[in-house]
């Protein structure tokens, strides 16, 4: 009999993701939407990190489909990320 496994890297990724969801979710809860420099501000300060980290981190939101850029310009919690 064949089992299927999931990969340590797809575990590591859906790890992270929920992980950045939980942030997201917390820099969003006031705001439906916001810019990227306002989300890295948010990021810097509620996280106590430099600029580059907390521009990583949104990038990382970013890769991973956490958060997207709506048509105005503007990120959003990705409807599929969403867990509500």
């Amino acid at each position: 009999m064949h089992v299927s496994v999931e990969s340590r890297r797809s575990v590591k990724d859906d790890e992270k993701r929920n992980r950045l969801l939980r942030l997201a979710e917390d820099l969003f809860q006031d705001h439906p939407a916001m810019r990227y420099c306002d989300i890295v501000s948010t990021v810097k300060k509620g996280m106590s990190v430099s600029d580059r980290t907390a521009e990583r981190k949104v990038g990382e939101m970013v890769d991973l489909t956490v958060i997207r850029k709506s048509v105005a310009g503007l990120y959003e919690i990705a409807k599929q990320a969403s867990t509500k």
